[in-house]
Formats: C-alpha cells, sequence, structure tokens
C-alpha cells in the first residue's frame, strides 16, 4: 500500500513526463489549490485507506495556517 508521500511523488514525476502516461490525461498537482487536492476523488481515496479524517485534517490544516499568519518567521 502507497503512503500519500509517495502519491505525491508519483504524481509529480508524472508531471515532468511528456505527453499523457499510459494515454491518460496526467493532472498538474503542483498547479492545484490545497481545497482542489482535497476534492479530488484520488485523494479521498487514499486518505480513507490511510484513515485519514477530512474534518480533523482540514481543521489541522486551518490551525497551522492560523499560527502561520500570527508568526511568519515558521515558514523557515
Amino acid at each position: 500500500m502507497l503512503t500519500i508521500k509517495q502519491y505525491v511523488l508519483m504524481a509529480l514525476e508524472m508531471k515532468s513526463e511528456s505527453g499523457p502516461l499510459g494515454g491518460r490525461n496526467v493532472v498538474d498537482i503542483a498547479g492545484c489549490s490545497l481545497a482542489e487536492l482535497m476534492d479530488d476523488p484520488l485523494t479521498a481515496l487514499v486518505m480513507k485507506s490511510d484513515g485519514v479524517d477530512r474534518h480533523e485534517l482540514e481543521l489541522l490544516l486551518a490551525q497551522v495556517a492560523q499560527a502561520i499568519a500570527g508568526d511568519p518567521t515558521r515558514l523557515g
């Protein structure tokens, strides 16, 4: 079973290839917003298989964004 990180890395590798992969269109995930990625059916399947609760993840991301907005040096 692949982790989310592995799926993302695979997708990024597919992005760098020219033309469709195996006759299929490849989505440029690097150009997607976080909201678009969260709404993607493949992302939902991966999250489900990894036991990730979407609502909890959205709350966590909102907290991280709020913390970064309060302290921009947190971006490293």
